[in-house]
C-alpha cells in the first residue's frame, strides 16, 4: 500500500469528523458562521505554517508557494474582520513537530485545497468569490488539481518507508487541531 493510500485510509475518521463539524456546505450558512470558520482555521494555519517554515522540507514540495495563512488574513480583512492572533499556546503546540510529521501536516493543508473547490462554489451563495472573501477556499484556482498531483508525487518521493508512521501522526495531529479549533 502506498503512503498516500495509507494517509487517505488511516485518517479517514479524522477527516470525516472534521467535515461533519464544518458548517460550510450547509444551506443555512451565514456570513457570521463563515467568519468563525476562517478565524478557527487561522488559529491553526498561522502557527503551523510558522513551524513548517522553520523546518527543512523537501524542495520538491514547493512549500513556500503553498502557504495559505495570508489568504485567511486577506479574507478576514476583506470581510471587515481583523484576524484574531492565535493563542500563544498554539505556536507551542507545534514546537515538537518533526520533519516527517510536518509532511503529514502538509498533506492535510494541501489536501484541503481540493475540498475547498466545492466550498468556494458554495460561498457564492453569500456573494463571496476568490477576490472577495473566499480566497482561502479557492485554493490554487484552476491549477488546484495539477498542484495536488505534483504535491502527491513529491510527497511519495520524499518519504522513506521507515518514516511513514510519523507522516501519519502529523496528518492526524493536524486534523485534530482543526477539529479542536472548531469546538
Amino acid at each position: 500500500m502506498t503512503l498516500l493510500q495509507r494517509l487517505k485510509d488511516e485518517t479517514s475518521g479524522e477527516h470525516a469528523a472534521l467535515e461533519a463539524r464544518l458548517p460550510l456546505m450547509h444551506p443555512d450558512l451565514t456570513l457570521q458562521d463563515y467568519v468563525g470558520v476562517l478565524q478557527a482555521f487561522y488559529s491553526v494555519v498561522q502557527p503551523l505554517e510558522t513551524r513548517l517554515d522553520a523546518l527543512a522540507l523537501p524542495e520538491a514540495l514547493e512549500w513556500p508557494e503553498r502557504r495559505r495563512a495570508a489568504l485567511l488574513e486577506a479574507d478576514l480583512r476583506g470581510l471587515d474582520h481583523a484576524p484574531v492572533p492565535p493563542d500563544p499556546g498554539s505556536a507551542q503546540a507545534w514546537a515538537d513537530l518533526t520533519g516527517a510529521e510536518a509532511l503529514g501536516a502538509c498533506y492535510v493543508l494541501e489536501g484541503s485545497t481540493l475540498g475547498g473547490q466545492l466550498i468556494a462554489r458554495q460561498l457564492g451563495r453569500l456573494g463571496l468569490s476568490a477576490e472577495d472573501g473566499g480566497a482561502y477556499f479557492a485554493g490554487h484556482g484552476v491549477h488546484t488539481g495539477a498542484r495536488w498531483k505534483a504535491f502527491r508525487a513529491a510527497l511519495e518521493a520524499s518519504v522513506p518507508a521507515e518514516q511513514e508512521d510519523a507522516v501519519l501522526r502529523g496528518a492526524r495531529r493536524t486534523f485534530l487541531a482543526f477539529h479542536g479549533a472548531l469546538a
